[in-house]
């Protein structure tokens, strides 16, 4: 979900009050400003979580100018977990009237208590049992009309068109259908039937089955889905739409392709508005499948109903929301994977949908668009994450929604760590192979952050605990500094640290890469810095005119002081010497790594980033055996023991 919020700061500087991206849109809210809202985080009774939801279908009546529903039914398939079961309990608004329930086809009783309804059941049912309860209702939805409400009607000023939507993240799905709102427990298959006036489109999840006439004018609109889906992104979008369709052709699917299905206001001046914009999204639905696995509803569709929502809503596999930003496109079609095919397990661990997806936004900027824009993205993400100096992507307060959806800390600190994560792992195919891995093993499923954590570790060998605490559990950011200086013909640095919330993250421990700028040429080196005043070494000549502190971007920090220091002629501890003595090159079937300090290990990867092999090192000089490697170049990462920080070299095998 993305949203349109505005900034209210003391002297907010201008470059916040930009648009950018969507995240921050200097423009009326109307009825869409978010709300507080304090709601429980968990489902409303425990008796809830003694049952399994199965199936849910809706069958309801809608128009475009109320929240009114009509003619409500809704049933629910679910088997029997816990005993003892003698109490159906479900979730719907109090202000919405309850017609009749039936279990298994026998009416029966219903109590009341706030917006918990509770029904008796004729015998007591045990663990396995599967029933079916239908629940017939109507009235009106809830109200708000704000962000935070589960249905809403409105009329879009720009283009004069009215329409009725759903929107329950987090807690509101209660507020227009009867549900159990439970992360963990997904839905197994959904249909959802609307009936609207027949100058009026109903979209919704899934697959359109058919649009069936029916009394008083009316038409039916049947969606059916058979994937699982979490209870908050079933939805409803109302309107006088027009449909206009296209179809991606993701390389997974050899030649077939994926319906992409929009549902726009109808009219002429929206379609020319909006083409490119609904047209970008095949591009990157086929981009998207490359990088994280083919998209997960591939044999259902993906679409947009418009509404004029502030942002936009991933409903599972239609979106809603009001325009066709390229970022805003992006962001919601990574959520059906990050969000939807694997949803976040607690909304404490929101990230998972919504630092993803934010990250998307940068990926699709880093493929499609100018170095430029995508450099823009990052820059901002790293400067409105570092506005406040506190906060955890974590979301500890799930009561309060805005702090779910922070703007700040969940999605852009939340998409900046993902970028961090990717320079952590230094190597484009294990991050991208991560994201695929996490997709197959959690997919159709939940998950949390140490979930992600537990991916990449087990994928790369690494362990990632300092990066988590540090920069998901933790919060706050680093600021570095550094003093430098040249003498007998090599490059001395001390790196200095302060982080903006010492109580809670007193160190930030990162790989940091420096940039020694000179008239000579430039050079760019990594170093892992993991306690303050680390002192750096390099054999590195060329007069340097000044030297920048993560110069692309990778780890989110304030830049210090950066001043020469005359007296810097040593450091008592050298760190790694970056020349190396490599032989034979081109080499055939063995290669030897000479060093003045003593190898620890030694990686290799192809021209793509691919580890191929590694080598453990023995001494200031290892040979390893590379009989097996096709003729072409490599990379060789050499890492020390007793000092942080590695080398690579190019090596060319004949």
């Amino acid at each position: 979900m993305q949203r349109i919020v505005l900034l209210l700061v003391a002297a907010c500087p201008l470059w916040l009050n930009a648009q950018v991206y969507g995240f921050e849109k200097c423009a009326e809210l109307k009825a869409h400003q978010t709300v507080n809202q304090s709601k429980s985080t968990d489902i409303l009774s425990n008796e809830e979580l003694k049952y399994d939801v199965k199936y849910v279908k809706l069958d309801l009546g809608m128009t475009n100018t109320s929240t009114y529903i009509t003619g409500g039914k809704a049933t629910t398939i679910a088997k029997v977990i816990e005993t003892p079961f003698t109490i159906y309990v479900f979730e719907l608004l109090n202000d919405i009237t309850l017609d009749s329930v039936k279990i298994n086809g026998a009416i029966r009783p219903i109590s009341t208590n706030g917006n918990v309804r509770t029904v008796s059941l004729q015998n007591a049912l045990n663990v396995g049992d599967v029933f079916t309860a239908e629940v017939y209702y109507h009235g009106q939805g809830n109200v708000n009309n704000g962000f935070f409400s589960g249905i809403t009607t409105d009329t879009d000023q720009d283009y004069n068109f009215n329409a009725t939507w759903t929107l329950s993240e987090s807690y509101h799905a209660y507020e227009w259908w009867p549900c159990k709102q439970l992360l963990t427990d997904k839905i197994d298959s959904c249909d959802v039937w609307i009936t609207v006036a027949s100058n009026l489109k109903a979209g919704s999840n899934g697959v359109l089955e058919n649009v069936t006439d029916m009394p008083g004018n009316k038409k039916r609109y049947e969606w059916k889905s058979r994937h699982p889906i979490a209870y908050y992104l079933i939805s409803v979008a109302v309107a006088n739409y027009q449909e206009y369709n296209t179809y991606a052709h993701p390389a997974a699917l050899q030649g077939d392709s994926i319906l992409i299905q929009n549902y726009i206001y109808n009219t002429p001046a929206v379609f020319n508005d909006y083409q490119e914009g609904m047209d970008s999204t095949n591009q990157l639905v086929e981009y998207l499948s490359d990088i994280f696995g083919l998209y997960p509803f591939y044999d259902e569709k993906y679409g947009h109903c418009q509404t004029p929502i502030g942002g936009g809503m991933e409903h599972q596999t239609m979106t809603t929301l009001y325009g066709f930003d390229f970022t805003l496109v992006a962001h919601e079609l990574g959520h059906q994977w990050f969000g939807d095919n694997v949803t976040c397990g607690s909304w404490k661990d929101i990230w998972v949908n919504e630092g993803f997806a934010s990250y998307t936004e940068y990926l699709a900027l880093e493929h499609f668009r100018s170095p430029g824009e995508t450099r823009n993205w990052i820059d901002y993400a790293h400067a409105y994450a570092m506005f406040n100096p506190g906060g955890s992507t974590y979301c500890p307060d799930t009561t309060n929604e805005n702090r779910i959806f922070s703007t700040r800390l969940t999605y852009l600190k939340g998409g900046a760590i993902i970028h961090s994560l990717r320079f952590e792992l230094d190597n484009d195919s294990l991050f991208f192979a991560g994201l695929r891995l996490y997709q197959e093993l959690r997919g159709d499923s939940t998950a949390k952050g140490t979930d992600i954590k537990s991916v990449f570790e087990n994928l790369s060998g690494l362990d990632l605990t300092d990066f988590f605490d540090q920069w998901y559990f933790g919060e706050g950011y680093p600021t570095i500094s550094l003093q430098w200086n040249q003498a007998n013909g090599q490059t001395y640095v001390v790196v200095s640290e302060t982080t903006s919330t010492p109580n809670v993250t007193p160190f930030f421990k990162t790989p940091l890469e420096l940039k020694f700028n000179s008239s000579q040429g430039d050079t760019t080196v990594r170093v892992y810095v993991d306690q303050d005043g680390q002192q750096f070494v390099f054999n590195w000549d060329n007069e340097i005119s000044s030297i920048s502190i993560d110069p692309n971007q990778w780890i989110l920090n304030q830049v210090g002081s950066i001043v020469q220091n005359p007296n810097l002629v040593s450091v008592p501890t050298l760190e790694v010497d970056a020349k190396l003595n490599v032989f034979p090159v081109p080499a055939n079937d063995q290669l030897t790594i000479n060093s003045a300090k003593a190898i620890k290990g030694i990686r290799l990867f192809d021209m793509t980033g691919r580890a191929i092999e590694s080598y453990a090192g023995n001494g200031t000089t290892t040979t390893i055996d590379i009989a097996g490697l096709s003729a072409g170049a490599y990379v060789i990462e050499v890492s020390f023991t007793g000092v942080a920080g590695t080398v690579k070299r190019l090596i060319v095998k004949d």
